[in-house]
């Protein structure tokens, strides 16, 4: 820019020198060069000018940016709070389910968010993704299988249906959202379950609790999982359960088989 402007005064200083004063036009009548002062002032008028509109232009050219820069501001809040929806809307869905008893004995089924997409565990069986369906419903990944969440009057999830299918001979089950109590940490009886530090919940059930695997949860401490609980003088049996899967304990030797024949840990309170 100050190139330009010394470029503008330098040719109206040659033409004074050239002309003394007066030019022939072409083709329009004859015409008097400014004066000195005049050409000048016109010079730095033009200087002027051209300032003015480069400032035009960088004000117009910032206030673009601005405008784009709070457009892509915008957008990106829109994102995050859309990102922030979808998460909220995930977890409402995240908690134990614990299936009809009259429909399926002591069985629950986890279900929680992982890498941002929806999982579910089922007593004895391996986790399963759920992919969104519609409003609320949710089937496996490589499987119809329907599983509908169901709402209160305020919104919030308090069941899950599964849907009958040609396999389960159309016969649904519905499965209650269940509160979990706080760990058990005090008592004269302590269970101990060494590993497993990427479980969710870890629990003990046995004989004194009518094998409830919803009801004695265990803390994790240090790289053990351990609950306690007050039990009267006498022999129990017991199991672990792992994000719903039964486990013996294995750091107590001594088991037994129950009338059905399943294998359980025994314990021997004094």
């Amino acid at each position: 820019m100050k190139k330009l402007c010394s470029l503008v005064i330098a040719l109206y200083f040659l033409f004074s020198i050239a002309s003394r004063g007066v030019l022939a036009g072409a083709g329009s009548g004859d015409f008097r060069l400014p004066t000195a002062d005049y050409r000048l002032a016109l010079s730095a008028g033009v200087c002027l000018t051209v300032n003015a509109e480069t400032t035009q232009e960088k004000t117009a050219t910032e206030q673009t940016k601005t405008t784009n820069q709070e457009k892509t501001d915008t957008q990106e809040l829109k994102t995050t709070s859309q990102e922030k929806k979808t998460a909220i809307k995930l977890e409402d869905y995240v908690g134990r389910y614990e299936a009809d008893p009259t429909a399926v004995e002591n069985f629950i089924l986890d279900v929680f968010v992982e890498k941002d997409e929806l999982w579910i565990k089922p007593s004895h069986s391996p986790k399963r993704k759920l992919t969104a369906k519609g409003n609320d419903s949710f089937v496996f990944t490589d499987m119809e299988l329907v599983h509908k969440f169901n709402r209160d009057a305020k919104g919030l999830v308090q069941s899950m249906t599964i849907e009958g299918n040609a396999a389960s001979g159309g016969r649904s089950v519905t499965a209650k959202k269940m509160v979990l109590p706080a760990p058990s940490v005090k008592g004269n009886t302590t269970f101990r379950l060494r590993g497993h530090a990427g479980a969710r919940v870890v629990a003990v059930a046995g004989s004194f609790n009518d094998w409830n695997q919803s009801q004695v949860l265990c803390a994790k401490e240090s790289a053990e999982w351990v609950c306690r609980i007050d039990l009267a003088p006498g022999k129990y049996t017991y199991k672990f359960i792992i994000d719903g899967d039964w486990i013996l304990d294995p750091d107590n030797a001594n088991s037994e088989s129950d009338e059905r024949g399943f294998e359980n840990s025994v314990v021997v309170v004094q």
